[in-house]
């Protein structure tokens, strides 16, 4: 069973004028910062849910709804590959490098 990323690792590393000097890594847990998100969306979710309604009852014959069906299981797809995803960038002075487990 695939899971959704929780944790991406951002090293960054500069290389100026030849000298080795050492770069810094961001760690960001998205195992906290996804629900936090989640929490203020809900609200905003709540707040429009009256007036997503009648958008739904006035348009619903235009057949807008199948891009939502086939679009958010695309996207759970998609995200929950994430894990294992390894990117490394380099140029001539900088090196970044970008790891999703």
């Amino acid at each position: 069973m695939k899971r959704p990323p929780m944790l991406i690792t951002l090293k960054f590393h500069s290389d100026d004028d030849g000298e080795d000097s050492s770069g810094f890594t961001i760690w960001i847990p998205l195992f906290i910062i996804v629900p936090v998100i989640f929490l203020i969306i809900l609200p905003l979710f709540l707040l429009a849910l009256p007036f997503l309604f009648v958008y739904v009852l006035v348009t619903w014959d235009t057949g807008w709804w199948r891009y939502l069906r086939y679009g958010l299981p695309a996207f759970f797809e998609t995200t929950h590959a994430l894990p294992g995803l390894k990117v490394d960038v380099e140029d001539r002075n900088q090196k970044i490098y970008m790891d999703v487990n």
